[in-house]
C-alpha cells in the first residue's frame, strides 16, 4: 500500500492519503516501463508546439507590416520597426525550435 503525504499551506497541517493496491500496481508498472516518453509528453512535441506558436506570431507581424496597421497602446503608437524586430526574433525562434525538434524526433 502506498501512502501519500502532503502539506496544506492554508490549513498549516499535513495530511496523509492511502492510495491502495491499485496505485501501487500503477507505480510498479510505471517503473518497469522505463523512461520512455509517450508521444504526448516528448520534448520534440513540445518544441514543435512552441515553434508553431512563434510562427503564428511572425505571421501576425508580417500581416501588420503588409497592411500598415497602426497599433496603439494607451496613448502610445507602436512604431512599425518594432514589428520588424519582433518578426525577426519570432522567425528565428520558430526555425530554431523546429530544427531542434526534428533532430530529437
Amino acid at each position: 500500500m502506498i501512502v501519500r503525504a502532503s502539506y496544506h499551506k492554508v490549513l498549516g497541517r499535513w495530511s496523509c492519503v492511502s492510495l491502495g493496491a491499485s496505485a501501487n500496481a500503477f507505480w510498479i508498472a510505471k517503473a518497469e516501463s522505463g523512461s520512455q516518453n509517450t508521444p504526448m509528453s516528448s520534448q520534440a512535441s513540445g518544441l514543435r508546439v512552441a515553434s508553431v506558436i512563434f510562427a503564428l506570431f511572425a505571421i501576425g507581424h508580417v500581416v501588420r507590416l503588409v497592411k500598415q496597421a497602426q497599433v496603439t497602446v494607451g496613448t502610445y503608437q507602436v512604431p512599425m520597426w518594432a514589428s520588424v524586430v519582433a518578426l525577426i526574433i519570432a522567425a528565428i525562434l520558430s526555425t530554431w525550435m523546429w530544427r531542434l525538434s526534428s533532430s530529437q524526433g
